[in-house]
């Protein structure tokens, strides 16, 4: 199998400028594309991380997208569809990098500077170059590639495969990550984030356990 690992930056798109300007990261998968009526329509499902006021912001900008078809969204998660017009430059690239020739190891990964990171795979080298190349044509792309090589793919990371955590739980695990709780040393202490979520130290230790329950054995064993 081959491999590829890029990352891109085009402010085009419904979510890299979004990223930036709210201060979210978002992990997605585009699931599927079809064309209609002289559009080509694009199905995106993902996860949005930040503070609950940068999520509201972001969902609330992503609702009025002009490209929008249909949106929807609970807690952290949303699937939104958009379209372009087949006349549109994007429309190509779209076609290209959502062939179903190609295998997406994990979801795509968009940081807080508006930058997309995608790891592809596919058994034709041809396909993956495809994407290079026209990625160096369209000058309105930050491209860069890390590798192309030949992998044998052995882990995948599906979004729908993560454990369920209830909105509290993610709401105190977002805030724990956000704010240093995990660095070394410690950047903020269990009673500032209790403060933070408004409720009291033993109710947000008892919501941060119960999450990290979950999680941390799951990450465990997906780890290489």
């Amino acid at each position: 199998m081959w491999a590829l690992k890029i990352r891109a930056k085009e402010n085009d798109g419904p979510f890299s400028w979004r990223t930036e300007k709210f201060g979210v990261t978002i992990h997605y998968y585009a699931l599927s594309h079809y064309i209609e009526n002289g559009r080509i329509f694009v199905t995106s499902i993902g996860t949005v991380d930040g503070n609950e006021k940068q999520q509201k912001q972001f969902f609330k900008s992503l609702a009025m997208d002009k490209k929008k078809h249909f949106f929807e969204h609970h807690v952290n998660a949303f699937t939104f569809i958009y379209s372009e017009p087949l006349s549109a430059p994007r429309a190509k690239a779209i076609q290209l990098v959502y062939n179903p020739k190609l295998l997406y190891i994990t979801p795509a990964f968009v940081d807080k500077e508006g930058f997309e990171y995608w790891e592809i795979a596919c058994p034709e080298r041809k396909q993956l170059e495809e994407i290079i190349k026209l990625a160096h044509q369209w000058k309105a792309v930050n491209f860069k590639v890390y590798h192309l090589k030949k992998k044998h793919v052995s882990s995948f990371m599906i979004l729908s495969t993560l454990p369920k955590i209830s909105a509290r739980q993610k709401i105190a695990l977002d805030l724990a990550i956000a704010n240093g709780y995990y660095g070394y040393p410690r950047h903020i202490t269990l009673e500032k984030l209790a403060k933070m979520m408004k409720i009291s130290l033993s109710t947000y230790q008892f919501h941060l356990a119960k999450a990290e329950e979950k999680v941390l054995p799951y990450i465990s064993r997906n780890l290489k």
